[in-house]
């Protein structure tokens, strides 16, 4: 049984790392957190989380491959049998990637994310003391659905996702000769920067709005510059798709492992020029994200379904703010943080090759960006597929989103 989308959650590590320490970690967490060790099962009525004993041992589940760290590793993970697994990547001596693999299905970015950290508290303890100390199994954690009816909240009628009615997209449909075999990948495009950015929350306070509402503000006001056919003075609507965690939006708030899923969209149409005012849409933006989740609406959406694909694919944008380094025993640094994503898409090139000329593409979302502060630098991730968008156009947007951000930092 393969799942429909598998996500890694990975750090970046220098220093000397014990293989065999980080598999004993990762046996803890699996007891800590029975459903990460779990399954899925087909039932008459759709698919049921199994959790029913320790599952797979962790050292069939941890890999690691001494390779260049660039190269990437396709994922090996069955959900019939497992829901999270481990790979390592090592170049050279001291250059590791971990990968934290999982399925969607027990896990958002958040819940991953703490799941990651916790890994290397357990791993910390293994070094210094040989051990862990004693693990007591959590409650498998909430459904969304469970969590939301629990504070009173049930579907309704509207995620906000109308708001995208009559979007555009510079990207294209690629031809199905265009696309590569096997799996399609997303395409990684990162820039870091150390320093300039550190303190978004105070420069965005100081504009009169959010760290979010200014890290994707220069976002979209960079895609809007891509529209290279279109005079740079002429409003071009653009679709935003950006994720907020509804977590801590509820009363009471939740604890990043006690749902599995608890993501929720905010939905907006920008009208934008290619020089429109970072500080305007940037405000625009957080008063957005306030009034909806004033609204309940944020709350909503995470009982609706993913955005459809409309006339134009939006812009995805997930923002997480400041990230706090894990623990890690001496000797051994974190540098980067990083979303992988891996998704078998065969159904997407034969729905390609069906398209009639001119169509709309057949996804909800373009590029998306992951975007923050870890180890003490500012970063935005770019995850593409293959034939959608330009590598150098996706450059050039990351490169006016720094250079818009920098501007509003002086």
């Amino acid at each position: 049984m393969d799942p429909p989308a598998i996500i890694g959650c990975g750090v970046s590590l220098n220093g000397p790392l014990d293989i065999a320490a980080l598999t004993e970690a990762f046996g803890a967490l699996r007891r800590e957190f029975p459903d990460i060790a779990g399954r899925i099962e087909k039932a008459d009525d759709g698919f049921d989380l199994v959790v029913d004993g320790p599952g797979k041992p962790a050292a069939e589940l941890t890999r690691q491959f001494h390779q260049e760290i660039e190269k990437g590793v396709a994922a090996d993970l069955d959900i019939g049998e497992t829901l999270t697994a481990l790979d390592v990547l090592t170049e050279g001596e001291d250059r590791h990637l971990a990968i934290l693999r999982y399925s969607h299905t027990i896990a958002d970015g958040t819940r991953a994310t703490f799941l990651l950290f916790r890994l290397w508290s357990l791993y910390t303890q293994v070094v210094k003391d040989g051990s862990p100390d004693e693990i007591e199994a959590r409650p498998v954690p909430a459904s969304p659905e469970q969590a939301l009816a629990e504070r009173g909240i049930v579907k309704g009628p509207s995620s906000g996702e109308e708001r995208l009615a009559g979007t555009r997209w510079h990207g294209a449909v690629p031809a199905v000769e265009d696309l590569p075999e096997g799996e399609l990948r997303a395409l990684r495009k990162r820039v870091v920067v150390e320093g300039d950015l550190l303190n978004l929350r105070a420069i965005a306070k100081k504009l009169g709005c959010s760290a979010y509402g200014l890290v994707t503000a220069a976002l979209v006001i960079a895609e809007r510059g891509a529209f290279a056919d279109v005079p740079d003075d002429e409003p071009v609507p653009l679709g935003l798709v950006s994720t907020v965690d509804a977590r801590f939006k509820l009363s009471p708030p939740i604890a990043p492992a006690d749902v599995t899923n608890c993501v929720s969209t905010l939905y907006k149409r920008l009208d934008l020029t290619r020089d429109s005012s970072l500080v305007d849409v940037a405000r625009q933006l957080s008063d957005q994200l306030r009034d909806d989740v004033a609204s309940g609406l944020i709350q909503q959406t995470v009982l609706q379904p993913d955005p459809s694909p409309g006339q134009g694919p939006a812009v995805a944008v997930n923002y997480f703010g400041d990230l706090p380094s894990p623990e890690l025993p001496d000797g051994l640094t974190a540098d980067l943080i990083e979303s992988v994503f891996e998704f078998d898409l065969s159904l997407l090139r034969a729905v390609v090759a069906m398209l009639p000329p001119g169509s709309p593409p057949p996804i909800p979302v373009g590029v998306s960006y992951y975007t923050g502060t870890f180890a003490n630098k500012f970063g935005i991730e770019a995850l593409n597929l293959p034939g959608l968008v330009p590598e150098q156009v996706v450059d050039g947007i990351l490169e006016r989103a720094i250079a818009l951000l920098k501007s509003a930092a002086a």
